[in-house]
This record gives structure tokens, sequence and C-alpha cells, in this order.
């Protein structure tokens, strides 16, 4: 397997420095009240979060099929020894490493594969830290879904996917009905994820602005 660079210290330090941060903040504050109910509002014509992520997740079990110990069937369990990943980012840089060599037993590994991979052919930032990926057994979907949101925004920039515009500018990465459930406490690491994908989605539209200006 080609040697892959693993995620800067300092990166990965100033992100778990963030994290903590935002969860003493978080406790300082009195726990959420009882769940409100929100209405999801659906203009004609735009598709609505559910459609947008299922059309997502069937992209990705396309884009995997055939691979070895892979079987995507949500944002959470199906991801969480790494080699969906892996199946993800080799089916367009192939070249990147050997998938052959990889093992769901070596997690971490995974986890560190596909995401310096990502970063140094696609561009895609490590939104998600190997740590807390192999601390959990079951990745929150929401953080998942938003780095491969960001994966395919790379893939489209870099001219490597057909894109429908819906799925490029129209995904809601926080959805209204997930942030009144967590209240005034809402999953710091999910937060963190979402804003930096965030930056680096308006960034990529400032460049392109400037782009037309000159």
């Amino acid at each position: 397997m080609k040697a892959q660079s693993l995620p800067k210290t300092s990166a990965s330090q100033a992100r778990k420095a963030m994290i903590e941060k935002l969860e003493k903040e978080g406790a300082a504050g009195s726990p959420g009240g009882p769940r409100a109910a929100v209405q999801r509002s659906t203009s004609f014509g735009v598709p609505n979060a559910n459609s947008i992520k299922q059309m997502l997740l069937d992209w990705c079990r396309a884009k995997t099929r055939g691979y070895e110990h892979v079987d995507i069937q949500n944002f959470s369990s199906s991801w969480s020894d790494g080699m969906a990943f892996c199946a993800l980012v080799h089916n367009f840089f192939p070249e990147a490493f050997d998938y052959g060599q990889l093992s769901p037993q070596n997690r971490r590994q995974n986890f560190e594969v596909a995401f310096s991979s990502a970063e140094t052919h696609a561009d895609c930032p490590q939104l998600l830290d190997t740590e807390d990926m192999v601390r959990l057994r079951e990745p929150d979907w929401k953080c998942v879904y938003t780095y491969i949101q960001e994966f395919y925004r790379c893939l489209v920039q870099k001219g490597l996917v057909k894109t429908k515009k819906m799925l490029v500018d129209c995904v809601p990465l926080v959805e209204v009905e997930d942030m009144m459930i967590m209240g005034k406490k809402p999953d710091s690491k999910c937060v963190f994820t979402y804003v930096q994908s965030l930056y680096n989605h308006l960034r990529r539209h400032e460049l392109r602005l400037r782009g037309k200006n000159v």
C-alpha cells in the first residue's frame, strides 16, 4: 500500500480545542425544554431534505457497488469501520492506495487512508477526526452526511462528477428538526463539522466570484 500522509497534528489539536470550547459553553447553559414540533416546509419544485439525503445515499451505494466489506444502508453504522469511506475514495482515485490490502478490523488505518487520500487527491478537508471515528462504534450520521457532501462538492469542483444542482447547492447540512431536538446544547462535533464545511463552501463561492470579476 502506498504511504499515506496523516492529519497534521496542529490542525487536529485546533479542532479538539474548538470542540472543547463548544462543549463548555453548552454545559454552561440550561438544558433544553420540551421538544418543539417543527413543521417542515416544502416549496414547489424544491426537493425536501429527506429526498436529497436519499439521493446522496443512493449515489454512495452506486459508487461503492462491488467493493468487498461495503454495504451502505445509512450514514452511520455503514461507515463505522472506514471501509465505505475507502471504497468511495478509491472509486475516484484507484491509484491512491491498494484497496485489497485493507481490512475492516483495522479501523484506524482505514479512516487515515480514506481521509488523507481524499484531502490529497480531491482537496477535501479532513472534517472528521480519526480519533473520534475510532472511539465511536457508530458515528453520528449528521457528521458523516456532512463529510460526504463536502467530498461530493470537491469532486464536482474537479469535474469528476456530473452533478445535479440540487445536490450541490440545496442540501441542508443540519436539519431544523435536529437542531430543535438538541435544544440549547447541540452536539459540538456535528456543529463544528458543519461550520467547517460551510466555511469551505462559502470560500469556494468567493473565489469563483473573484475569478469572474478579473
